[in-house]
């Protein structure tokens, strides 16, 4: 999920870019635009995404043709192309986002809306029918977003863990505050309403003016304390399968880093580090050495050595540079590895508990500056 949509637009990839030029292009609006809709509309015409995008330019096919080459030359493995056709190649968080909640994955899809669509700032000079996808694209996904934090501030309530019913106002509270800030979602008001009442919250006599206003019910809105306890029951059975169908998982696909250039060199240090490994007592290894000498070209070449062998059900890479905090590895791991964790249960003692018969490789790139925020 290298693209960003919810609270900005910008490319985050897994590797840093290599040139000035490239850091400076993952923010360019307008083939983020087309990347950003490729990941939530599916593959597209040309000729259509060159009027949507760029009709109010002068040569409209011409300035969707760069701005496909800016997307293939900067960020490789993003987009496909063909005379006709464009369609991305990587997700978005805006798409992960309404595949959660399509699965009713409420916490997933919360901790995905980390603001607005684009935060509402659109592209300049794009077309009235453009400017009118984007719009539309934010309400929706504002009011599944305000959706998501009722429902699961409903879950919450009755949930047995003191900390988790404690966050049930926050959400209901965030839910507030979307409402207020992009008016949609009145069809949730009324739970809401419940919600935010049982909290004491001062944003309930704001939802109770709304309610009036709108001339819906307000006195005769409780909480069914049953069926949301049920409800509760049944997200944490789902929660469950889901840890189980992780488990039951065969293969991820190959997210080790390529490169254009032939590894040359360093076979003793390859034969050794891989003969380490494949001892059975090796539960880690750390190459260490000075910046620039090559540790992470030799770590993903041993990799793909080893993908290829099969001696690991699944050999995965781990950049842990964007971290800033020690804490955030374990989750940072659980998503590389595609786990869908239990907000309830410390991520850690998760991802311990999953990897523990597991027979992986996970190379994490970039720890030595998480280690001296460790030690501070």
């Amino acid at each position: 999920m290298p693209l960003i949509t919810l609270g900005g637009l910008e490319f985050r990839p897994s590797l840093e870019p290599t040139t000035e030029l490239e850091r400076l292009s993952f923010t360019r609006i307008k083939p983020l635009s087309l990347l950003t809709y490729l990941t939530l509309e599916g593959e597209q015409h040309r000729s259509f995404m060159a009027q949507l995008i760029w009709g109010n330019a002068k040569k409209p096919p011409n300035s969707m043709s760069q701005a496909i080459d800016q997307l293939v030359r900067l960020l490789p493995g993003a987009i496909e192309k063909t005379d006709t056709r464009v369609k991305a190649l990587i997700s978005s968080d805006a798409a992960d986002f309404r595949e959660a909640i399509r699965q009713e994955r409420y916490l997933d899809a919360i901790a995905l809306y980390q603001g607005d669509f684009l935060n509402g700032n659109f592209p300049p000079n794009i077309t009235f029918d453009f400017e009118e996808w984007l719009d539309e694209t934010a309400n929706l996904l504002a009011e599944e977003a305000q959706m998501a934090l009722t429902r699961q501030a409903q879950l919450d309530l009755v949930n047995p863990d003191a900390d988790i019913r404690s966050r049930s106002k926050e959400f209901a509270e965030q839910a507030y505050k979307i409402f207020e800030r992009m008016q949609v979602g009145e069809a949730n008001l009324q739970l809401l309403y419940a919600v935010l009442e049982h909290h004491g919250s001062v944003y309930a006599a704001k939802v109770k003016q709304v309610l009036t206003e709108f001339d819906l019910a307000v006195d005769d809105v409780v909480l069914d304390i049953a069926a949301l306890e049920q409800a509760l029951a049944e997200q944490q059975d789902n929660a469950s399968r889901s840890a189980t169908d992780n488990a039951e998982a065969s293969k991820l696909k190959s997210n080790l880093p390529s490169y254009t250039s032939t590894f040359f060199g360093r076979k003793t240090e390859l034969k050794d580090t891989q003969h380490m490994l494949l001892q059975p007592e090796c539960q880690l290894l750390t190459l260490s050495g000075p910046g620039g000498m090559g540790k992470t070209r030799l770590a993903t070449e041993l990799s793909h050595i080893l993908e290829q062998s099969g001696e690991f059900d699944v050999v995965s890479f781990v950049n842990l540079e964007p971290l800033s905090k020690p804490s955030q590895i374990a989750n940072t791991i659980a998503q590389t590895l595609e786990l869908r964790l239990d907000p309830a249960t410390p991520e850690l003692e998760q991802l311990i508990h999953f990897l523990q018969d597991k027979k992986y490789l996970i190379v994490l790139d970039n720890v030595e500056h998480l280690l001296e925020e460790e030690i501070k």
